[in-house]
C-alpha cells in the first residue's frame, strides 16, 4: 500500500512540476451555447434560469442584424458585462458574401482578385475549387432554364446543397424545387436561366471542395469586429461557423485568419472527429464542434445519460441550441423548465461550466495536468442509471459491485475515451483471480488519430494475476504515440478474475 501511495503521489507531483501549480485536471465540462439572434425576451428569460443556478451561457450572434435592432445592442452589452460570452457567428450567417456599410465601401473591394462581383453594398466572394477533392464525381446532365436532369451518374437527395462545376468553371448550387432538381447560382440565388442543352459534362462536389480566399475571410472577420465595437461589445474571442448550405471555412483557415490575424481563442468548425478534448495541441482550439443533442431534442433524463458518459470520458461539451420549439409544441416555457431541471443537476453534481473561449484555454494551452487519471471511475454514476458513467458496455458475464468488476470474457468496452497524453503512461489497477481459477487481464487500446474514429493502431497489454485470493497492485507501461487523440478500449479476462481502481496516467520521469 505504501508503494502504491508513493507512486500516486509521484505522479501528481510530476504533473505539477511539468505544468506548474496552475495545472488543471482533465475533467470534462460543459459550454452552453445558443445560436442566432433570438428575441430579447428569450435572452432575458433564459438568462434568469441560468443565473438562478449560478451559470452563464454563450451567444453566437450575427452582428449585422443585431446591430440594427432597437434595444438589441444594449441587451447584448448588458449581458456581456454580466459574464455572458458574445461570439462571432459572422455578420450575416455566411462567409460567401458581405454587406458593407455603404455602396462606396463595397465598390472599394470590387477590383480585388478574391471578389466575384459587387451588387449595391454587398460584396460576393470568389469560390476556389479543389478539383482533386475526394468528393468530386463526374456527371453528364441536360439543362433547360434552371431545370437539370442527370443523364449519366448516380444522384440522390444527399446531393442537394452540393455544387456543380461546368466545363467553363462556372459554379452552380444543386437544389430541389419539390421533386424537380434545379440549379441556383453559387450564392444560392434563383437567377439561373440556361439555354436548353444536353450532354453537358460537369463535376459535382461537396462544399468541402470549395473555399474562399483568406483575404475574403479576413474582410468578414474585420466587419464582425467593427460591428461588435459599434455595439459596445468586447472584441469577439470565438468564431462560430454558419450552418446552412454555404461554404464552411476549414479549421486550418480559421486558425490562420481568426486565430493568427485577429487573436481569437476558439473556433467551431464542422470537424466531428475528436473535438473538444484535452489534446494539448493549440491548433485544435479552432475545431470545437458543437454537440447537437440539446434539451430542445432530448428530455432531461436522456440528456443526463448522454452527458454523464461524455463527461466521464474527459470531453468538454459545447452543447448547441437554436431554441427551436417544434419538438416542444412551440412551448418556450417547457424549454425553460427543462433547462431549470438540468442545470439543477449540473450544479448538484459540481460539473464545470465555462464559456467557449475559457474552455479553449484549458483544453489546448498545455496547462492541463498530464498525470490526471483519464479512465472513468467504476463508482461514478452521475445520472443514477445503475451503470458506471463512460462504460459503453459491461460484459454479459461480468458483475459490478462496490467498484469491483469481476467475471470472465469481456469485462467492459469504452467507446471514444479522450484526454491522452503522448509518451510513457502507466496503466495501474488492482486485480485477483476468483473462484480458485487462473486469470490474466488483457486490455486493448484501439488508438485513433485526429482524422478518424477508426483505429490506426492497436496496443495490447497483458497482466497475469498471481494465484491469490487477495487483490494485488499491478502496473504496466503503455506508450502513447504523439499522434493519438483518443482511443476505444476493450478489457477482458482470460480465465476468471476481478479488477478495481483502474487508472492510466503519465509515467513520472525517473
Amino acid at each position: 500500500m505504501r508503494k502504491t501511495l508513493g507512486t500516486a503521489a509521484a505522479a501528481v507531483i510530476f504533473g505539477m512540476m511539468l505544468q506548474g501549480f496552475a495545472a488543471t485536471p482533465k475533467t470534462g465540462g460543459i459550454a452552453f451555447r445558443f445560436d442566432d439572434n433570438q428575441p430579447i425576451e428569450r435572452w432575458q428569460k433564459m438568462a434568469a434560469v441560468f443565473e438562478k443556478h449560478g451559470f452563464r451561457f454563450c451567444m453566437a450572434i450575427n452582428a449585422l442584424g443585431a446591430s440594427g435592432k432597437t434595444g438589441y445592442p444594449e441587451q447584448l452589452a448588458k449581458m456581456a458585462k454580466n459574464g455572458y460570452e458574445v461570439m462571432d457567428h459572422t455578420p450575416e450567417h455566411t462567409v460567401i458574401k458581405l454587406t458593407m456599410p455603404s455602396r462606396e465601401a463595397a465598390e472599394s473591394l470590387a477590383k480585388e482578385e478574391y471578389v466575384h462581383h459587387v451588387s449595391g453594398n454587398t460584396v460576393y466572394f470568389k469560390f476556389l475549387f479543389d478539383k482533386n477533392h475526394s468528393s468530386c464525381r463526374p456527371w453528364t446532365i441536360a439543362v433547360d432554364g434552371k431545370k437539370v436532369t442527370v443523364t449519366e451518374g448516380k444522384w440522390d437527395r444527399s446531393d442537394v446543397s452540393r455544387y456543380v462545376v461546368f466545363p467553363d468553371g462556372t459554379i452552380y448550387l444543386f437544389a430541389m424545387h419539390g421533386s424537380q432538381p434545379v440549379l441556383l447560382n453559387q450564392f444560392g440565388e434563383d437567377k439561373v436561366n440556361l439555354p436548353k442543352t444536353e450532354g453537358v459534362k460537369v463535376v459535382i462536389a461537396s462544399r468541402n471542395a470549395f473555399r474562399i480566399d483568406d483575404r475574403a475571410l479576413a474582410e468578414v472577420a474585420k466587419r464582425s469586429r467593427d460591428l461588435f465595437q459599434k455595439m459596445n461589445l468586447p472584441a469577439p474571442r470565438t468564431f462560430v461557423t454558419p450552418g446552412g448550405w454555404g461554404l464552411y471555412p476549414s479549421v486550418e483557415q480559421v486558425a490562420r485568419v481568426y486565430g493568427k490575424q485577429f487573436g481569437y481563442a476558439a473556433g467551431d468548425v464542422f470537424d466531428p472527429n475528436w473535438s473538444s478534448t484535452y489534446s494539448g495541441r493549440p491548433f485544435h482550439r479552432f475545431s470545437m464542434s458543437p454537440f447537437w443533442n440539446s434539451l430542445e431534442n432530448l428530455d432531461v433524463e436522456k440528456e443526463k445519460r448522454v452527458f454523464a458518459d461524455l463527461l466521464a470520458k474527459n470531453y468538454v461539451i459545447p452543447v448547441i441550441s437554436h431554441m427551436w420549439l417544434h419538438n416542444l409544441n412551440n412551448d418556450f416555457d417547457k424549454l425553460l423548465q427543462r433547462y431549470d431541471e438540468f442545470l439543477a443537476w449540473v450544479k448538484a453534481k459540481q460539473i464545470p461550466v465555462r464559456n467557449m473561449a475559457e474552455w479553449a484555454d484549458l483544453l489546448y494551452d498545455g496547462k492541463s495536468d498530464p498525470a490526471w487519471n483519464i479512465f472513468p471511475s467504476l463508482t461514478r454514476d452521475l445520472n443514477e442509471d445503475g451503470r458506471p458513467d463512460g462504460y459503453n458496455d459491461i460484459g454479459k458475464e461480468a458483475t459490478l459491485k462496490n467498484g469491483e468488476l469481476s467475471g470472465k470474457g469481456i469485462l467492459f468496452y469504452i467507446n471514444s475515451l479522450s484526454g491522452f497524453t503522448p509518451g510513457k503512461n502507466t496503466l495501474s489497477l488492482e486485480g485477483k483471480p476468483v473462484n480458485g481459477k487462473k486469470a490474466k487481464l488483457v486490455m486493448v487500446f484501439h488508438l485513433c488519430d485526429g482524422n478518424s474514429k477508426n483505429p490506426r493502431k492497436n496496443v495490447t497489454v497483458s497482466i497475469p494475476f498471481q494465484e491469490s485470493g487477495e487483490f494485488k497492485q499491478y502496473e504496466k507501461t503503455v506508450e502513447i504515440p504523439a499522434w493519438v487523440v483518443g482511443s476505444h478500449v476493450t478489457c477482458l479476462i482470460d480465465g476468471e478474475g476481478a479488477i478495481r481502481n483502474l487508472s492510466l496516467r503519465v509515467k513520472p520521469e525517473q
